[in-house]
């Protein structure tokens, strides 16, 4: 599974559930990167995972974890783009 689909699957997992578009909005991040993340043609950077966490309300230290696993795991079978690929661990301050 790649680390779209964490993401995917969360905000699907809303009640009520949420459009791509809703959940941009309510994110504060716009439709069309939500749709590359979920697509999988970009991974998201800390702050844009951030912003998801708050957005689902769900653990941010958490979710960063899964989606550089997922990302790594998807990453031998293809190229992603990332402004914070190399990045691993989440900076202590986002989560202030």
């Amino acid at each position: 599974m790649k680390a779209e689909g964490t993401i995917r699957t969360a905000r699907r997992k809303l009640s009520p559930p949420k459009t791509i578009q809703e959940f941009a909005t309510s994110a504060g991040i716009s439709y069309q990167h939500l749709s590359n993340i979920e697509t999988g043609k970009t991974m998201p950077s800390q702050k844009m995972v951030h912003k998801i966490a708050v957005a689902l309300s769900i653990d941010y230290a958490d979710l960063w974890e899964q989606v550089v696993r997922e990302w790594s795991e998807a990453q031998s079978g293809g190229s992603i783009t990332s402004q914070d690929a190399s990045e691993s661990s989440p900076p202590a301050d986002l989560d202030r």
